[in-house]
């Protein structure tokens, strides 16, 4: 039993192994993203509770003197953010995909292959991770590439979410320190700096709540972000390599 048990984690392993080791950044991004998916998921269990309190400390800044120091409509500016960061993702998976295209046509050409093997040519390559363990039919496609534009969606997301709420803390801040230089110069009495000092308590624990959703985000992101600059600078100075996996996306 156990001979077969050890067998069995072995077969796993020789699988494994080339897709940790030759595939790093997909394992990375592949691990990101389950990982965004299913803090979301976590996320939705606590979300009306941590809104609850978020709206009791940041509803002082939604009234008079703070209201009136927004400029514009800022909730229709995050929509429009997120709308542009989203668009952009969009437009880089498809960028990613033009790249990819020119990059095997250029191997074709190359090696005198067949072109009604392309689209086989092309999965094969450049999602070599599911076809070192699957067999390639042409049926796997349409599954793979929704897999891979869920992926991008789901890590953009990700992002879009984070830097809403640190665009909505930053506000938040300039609307606090706008109040302030309203009265710059000004003697005023105690009871102004007690609710100043009372204001800014809030904001601090604001923050807090925030770090407490945010950190686990921003410390897995940051050290993937990390990673892909530090694979791109490597491989602009790695010799014999086809410029076209150079600058691939």
């Amino acid at each position: 039993f156990m001979i077969g048990k050890w067998k069995s984690l072995c077969e796993i392993g020789s699988l494994l192994f080339p897709f940790l080791f030759f595939h790093t950044g997909q394992a990375i991004f592949t691990f990101v993203c389950i990982f965004g998916g299913t803090y979301f998921l976590y996320l939705s269990t606590k979300w009306r509770k941590f809104m609850t309190k978020w709206f009791e400390h940041e509803r002082i800044f939604l009234a008079p003197p703070y209201s009136n120091k927004i400029k514009g409509n800022f909730s229709l500016k995050i929509r429009i953010l997120s709308f542009v960061v989203m668009s952009l993702a969009v437009l880089d998976h498809y960028i990613y995909f033009i790249s990819a295209v020119e990059k095997v046509e250029k191997q074709i050409e190359s090696c005198d292959q067949h072109k009604r093997d392309f689209w086989k040519i092309f999965y094969i390559n450049e999602r070599q991770v599911f076809f070192q363990v699957l067999p390639y039919y042409s049926w796997e496609i349409p599954f793979l590439e929704w897999y891979e534009v869920v992926k991008t969606m789901c890590w953009t997301y990700s992002e879009v979410f984070v830097s809403a709420m640190a665009v909505t803390l930053a506000k938040r801040f300039e609307q606090f320190t706008n109040r302030l230089r309203v009265y710059e110069k000004r003697h005023l009495n105690e009871s102004f700096w007690h609710e100043i000092r009372c204001h800014y308590n809030v904001l601090c624990n604001l923050v807090l709540k925030a770090d407490k959703i945010l950190s686990p985000f921003i410390t897995v992101y940051c050290f993937a972000n990390l990673f892909f600059i530090c694979q791109k600078i490597f491989t602009q100075f790695e010799k014999g390599r086809d410029p076209w996996e150079r600058y691939s996306l």
